[in-house]
């Protein structure tokens, strides 16, 4: 019996020690690469995650960066048009007609006045042009105050200043009015 036990211990402790083999070798050759993959996996999944957060930024810092570019170029694009690089006096002159029209304005005179160069940055050498325009029109107040509200939104940056109204004692609801209406040039190199 004491040999059948003996038998049965070492049967045991072989079981145990091959199951322990087996166990080390699973766990070795199986177990650890698997381990090592997922772990190698991880890492690459977390980089590739940050790089995707990555280019969605960038995606999104890009759209956000073109629809800053279209609202700045759409704001030169106005600024060019409304402040054209030629001194054309006779569009403006048509521009003043046009708006006289439309506000039952009468002309009486047009002067055109000497053109000044205004300097705006002495280092960059950047100025523009004012073409002052002397005018002396027949006009109601309302009318006169829509004339100078058009003329100074028009396509085209015009200032109106010295402004002189005085009474028509012959004609009641025209005045006289003198004023100058001046439109604005970028000076070119050719106005140097």
């Amino acid at each position: 019996m004491k040999i059948l036990d003996n038998l049965k211990k070492e049967s045991v402790i072989v079981s145990a020690i091959l199951g322990i083999i087996v166990l080390m070798f699973f766990f070795l050759f199986i177990i650890k690469p698997l381990l090592a993959k997922f772990m190698r996996l991880s890492e690459e999944e977390r980089v590739l995650f940050a790089r995707m957060k990555k280019a969605r930024t960038l995606s999104t810092d890009k759209e956000k960066l073109l629809r800053e570019v279209n609202e700045i170029e759409a704001r030169i694009n106005y600024y060019e048009n409304r402040l054209p690089s030629d001194t054309d006096i006779p569009n403006v002159l048509e521009e003043l007609i046009k708006l006289s029209k439309k506000n039952d304005i009468t002309f009486i005179s047009i002067e055109p006045q000497e053109i000044q160069k205004i300097l705006i940055d002495e280092q960059e050498g950047t100025s523009f042009l004012e073409i002052p325009i002397s005018l002396s029109l027949k006009a109601g107040y309302h009318e006169f105050a829509k004339f100078i509200n058009d003329a100074e939104s028009s396509n085209r940056f015009m200032a109106v200043n010295n402004i002189k109204v005085t009474n028509d004692v012959n004609y009641i609801e025209k005045h006289n009015i003198k004023l100058t209406i001046s439109a604005f040039a970028l000076a070119g190199k050719e106005d140097e």
